[in-house]
């Protein structure tokens, strides 16, 4: 009995490795750091694996090609495609490697599960580790979300303005709230059993992580998704009044809490967004935990704003920005809120401490009673090529051509202070700045702006940086800004108002980084010109570039520069960039709908390429991914990027033509007879797929992209053969 229990434990301890190997690799798109533990889980289970079970792997191989020929198939035709094409694409490539990994999982799978009792073991690990990974998938993306974990930038790639919004702020976590789905469903299933009052409270607390996460994400499919779910509930607890079944009151006293939960906690937000004043949001923000409330606050507005987009709203980003954030709704109250001596009225929206009373030479040019704006060491930092940045937003308001913009701003900046720069800067209507003489430091100098304005829209900012980091912890001394005040007099009426003081956000237009800059670095100041769109010529002086370098944010290089895996991989391949142009004109009518629009595009652009390109040959056995390129230009105006239909039925018809294409239907509806058939028994794994499904038929490229998919495709052929073997039902290494 000792020798049999023990066997059994090495079992379960194997299976356990298996189980993390999988869930390691299917959700690393969540957390990129699971590769790390996957690569060395992978290498230990095939080490054991020639060790201890290299006279069965031989003898598997054979039913492993029975049992999965389609699956083997359909994986050679993918490879075949990557080989017939005209060039490399490394997406393809990446493809196959993933592929590759999954038929070893499987084969895996088949050497250590012999019998139903061992298949439904690790099934139900498996959905338990699940729902383990999708706390930790949950806290890390509400940790990046609330930038809890490191004070990085919100976006990553240019400025943002209402017209380049689409293509500037990509958030898209779809596949990587794939994890925190199966956790919900996990959690409602075993909500299902008989468990104690203390584990049903903390399974509902985590319904709720994964709730927030969910709505924060921007994920819009997965925000449809969820709601589905909450509708679910909230029928099954009202209809639970009316219709006498067991079931149905279990599942309305297990869900309960959470569903009152989710309804108080939507009241809250509201409440929060709407009726709580610009200084409580911010404070709040910080309180959560937050090392940049600034960049907090955009990927907050950007996700809902990305939802609202679905109904065609009519509000931009810039404006759903404004409402989310501001002090109240109403404008004449946000602009009164505003307080040139009070920081903390609304301006100083950067981590800082309010300093008062002043103190310092030449004090008596500050207006008396004025609070200092004091940034430090402790000030988020905004990056961009290794140099810190702060700026701080002080006034927005559109303006005409000839329009005077009036600014000025008190700044005092400490002997010891080791910094770039400290400057009052406007853009965009009006381009200038003023900088806060550095040679004079330990005295209190008065910043002046006065610009004529070209018609745009005028934003005035406060800034200070530190080149040569990346943050401002090596940052020595402090700066401090007083009394800001931007006035905008207009030449048609001659009269004068101030700008918008509530909009304390980065912003600016993608006008400025069409300029030309020539920047060279001496003496802590760059020297250059900037030739505006008009062909006339502004000679300044001093780090003028300034927008650019703070849109074009890096958020963490480490990952994408110093990845060792990607390195490794780049020495033996590297895409081809080389272009090769389709023959026929291929053209799509423009969707204009936010949410379907520009995947119906990518379809019709399929059809396209299948009726007009493809010759009759390529229509049978399939043209390659020569089309990933054509999709990259057509959608995206270049010709070193890939894109693909997002569609696995269409990408599928291209590469592999209409042989490749009946295949994939033949597997596909296989898939959902298996799990038709074994949905009793399978029920929350019969979900997982059908989740994942959802989320792939607008996305994948193949028939096992992404891994997940690929994993829950495979896996109903995998229960299918274990079911057939009708093996003793004995969960012991006896029967192995």
């Amino acid at each position: 009995m000792q020798d049999i229990a023990r066997k059994n434990l090495n079992y379960k301890l194997e299976l356990s490795a298996i189980c993390l190997l999988i869930l390691f690799f299917l959700f690393r798109t969540a957390i990129p750091f699971f590769k790390y533990p996957f690569v060395l889980i992978l290498f230990g289970v095939i080490m054991y694996s020639i060790i201890k079970l290299k006279k069965r792997i031989l003898s598997k191989l054979k039913d492993f090609i029975k049992d999965y020929w389609l699956l083997l198939l359909l994986g050679v035709i993918l490879i075949i495609g990557f080989f017939i094409s005209n060039k490399l694409y490394l997406t393809v490539f990446k493809d196959i490697i993933n592929t590759l990994l999954l038929f070893f999982i499987l084969l895996i799978l088949t050497l250590f599960i012999n019998t139903k009792p061992e298949l439904d073991f690790f099934l139900k690990l498996l959905i338990n580790l699940i729902v383990i990974f999708a706390f930790v998938v949950s806290v890390n993306l509400l940790g990046n979300s609330f930038n809890i974990f490191s004070n990085a930038n919100a976006f990553s790639t240019t400025v943002i303005t209402d017209k380049t919004i689409s293509e500037n702020l990509k958030i898209d976590n779809n596949f990587a709230l794939l994890p925190v789905f199966f956790g919900m469903i996990g959690i409602i299933y075993m909500l299902l059993s008989p468990i104690s009052i203390k584990r049903k409270i903390i399974f509902n607390l985590l319904l709720i992580l994964n709730s927030l996460c969910i709505f924060f994400s921007g994920s819009r499919r997965g925000l449809l998704l969820f709601l589905g779910i909450i509708t679910l509930l909230v029928i099954i607890q009202i209809s639970s009044f009316l219709v006498k079944n067991q079931f149905i009151k279990f599942l309305r006293n297990a869900t309960l809490f959470f569903v009152l939960s989710l309804i108080v906690i939507t009241g809250l937000f509201y409440c929060f967004t709407f009726q709580t004043k610009y200084l409580f949001k911010t404070k709040t923000i910080e309180l959560i935990g937050s090392k940049n409330p600034e960049a907090t606050k955009q990927r907050i507005a950007f996700a809902i704003h990305k939802y609202l987009s679905v109904v065609n709203l009519n509000n931009s980003y810039d404006d759903f920005y404004n409402i989310l954030w501001s002090a109240s709704l109403n404008l004449s109250d946000r602009n009164s809120s505003f307080d040139p001596k009070n920081p903390e009225s609304i301006w100083g929206s950067r981590i800082h401490r309010t300093i008062f009373p002043l103190t310092g030479n030449n004090l008596e040019i500050v207006p008396e009673g004025s609070k200092g704006y004091l940034m430090d060491s402790t000030c988020n930092a905004d990056t961009w090529s290794d140099n810190a940045y702060s700026y701080t937003l002080i006034g927005k308001k559109n303006v005409n051509d000839n329009d005077i913009v009036k600014a000025s701003v008190y700044c005092y900046v400490s002997e010891d202070f080791n910094g770039t720069w400290a400057i009052l800067y406007s853009s965009e209507g009006a381009i200038g700045q003023c900088d806060y003489d550095l040679k004079n430091k330990g005295k209190w100098q008065k910043l002046n702006i006065n610009l004529a304005c070209k018609k745009g829209t005028e934003y005035v900012h406060l800034y200070f940086s530190k080149f040569g980091a990346r943050d401002f912890s090596s940052l020595k001394g402090y700066v401090i800004f007083a009394y800001p005040t931007v006035e905008i007099i207009s030449v048609k009426t001659q009269n004068s108002s101030s700008l918008n003081f509530n909009l304390n956000r980065r912003d600016s237009s993608d006008s400025i980084l069409k300029k030309n800059t020539i920047k060279t670095y001496k003496n802590n100041s760059f020297l250059g010109s900037i030739n505006l769109t008009d062909n006339s010529t502004y000679n300044i002086s001093s780090c003028f570039n300034i927008l650019p370098i703070l849109y074009n944010i890096n958020t963490d290089p480490a990952i994408s520069e110093n990845d060792p895996i990607r390195k490794w991989a780049a020495r033996f391949i590297s895409e081809d960039t080389t272009y090769h142009d389709h023959k026929k004109e291929l053209i799509v009518d423009t969707v204009a709908n936010n949410f379907f629009g520009p995947r119906l595009m990518r379809l019709k652009f399929a059809v396209q390429i299948f009726t007009k390109e493809y010759n009759w040959r390529q229509r049978v056995l399939g043209g390659g991914f020569n089309f990933l390129n054509w999709y990259g230009w057509y959608f995206y105006k270049d010709k070193t990027r890939s894109d693909y239909p997002h569609n696995p039925f269409l990408s599928v018809l291209l590469y592999s033509g209409i042989i490749g294409f009946i295949l994939y239907l033949i597997f596909i509806s296989r898939v959902f007879f298996h799990y038709l058939n074994y949905y009793k028994e399978y029920k929350v794994i019969s979900l997982f797929f059908l989740i994942t499904f959802l989320f792939s038929f607008f996305s994948a490229g193949s028939p096992f992209d992404p891994p997940v998919m690929g994993f829950f495709v495979m896996l109903p052929f995998f229960i299918h053969s274990v079911h057939k073997k009708k093996k003793p039902e004995l969960f012991d290494d006896n029967v192995r």
